[in-house]
């Protein structure tokens, strides 16, 4: 078996081997640094039901400076942001010119059952802002 895997920290790379015995092939990405700041893993809890996103913060975080915050929300409930090295046209880069950037996981995206309802972009909001919004100066949304 070969897979591609990539994380916040680590490039894409290919890796193969039985399921028990994985080992990384290709090191071509090895000296790929983020351009993005510290990325955290949130969870809060909307109408029962524990929601997560993935939290950039700044590069060069500075805790007594406020900054800007972009939420890019995806068009779920068909797909969830992952913990991978972004691809093409990810707001992630944002992290690097001074912006906190929010991947929330609506509610009903894949990982999380079928039981779960689609969120409103409101409920999603309205948690953002309450968890979020005394770390930040301004809030920009992107809906894709």
């Amino acid at each position: 078996m070969a897979a591609t895997h990539s994380s916040w920290a680590a490039a894409p790379a290919v890796w193969a081997g039985s399921l028990s015995q994985w080992t990384q092939r290709s090191h071509d990405n090895d000296a790929m640094k983020p351009l993005w700041g510290k990325v955290e893993k949130r969870h809060w809890t909307s109408d029962n039901f524990n929601i997560e996103g993935w939290l950039l913060y700044p590069v060069n975080y500075d805790p007594a400076k406020k900054y800007p915050m972009v939420v890019s929300v995806h068009g779920g409930p068909a797909a969830a942001k992952l913990p991978a090295w972004p691809g093409f046209f990810d707001l992630s880069v944002l992290s690097n010119e001074g912006y906190f950037v929010f991947f929330p996981n609506p509610r009903g995206s894949f990982g999380d059952g079928e039981t779960l309802p689609a969120a409103t972009c409101a409920t999603s909001e309205k948690a953002i802002c309450a968890i979020f919004f005394s770390e930040s100066t301004r809030l920009f949304a992107h809906f894709r």
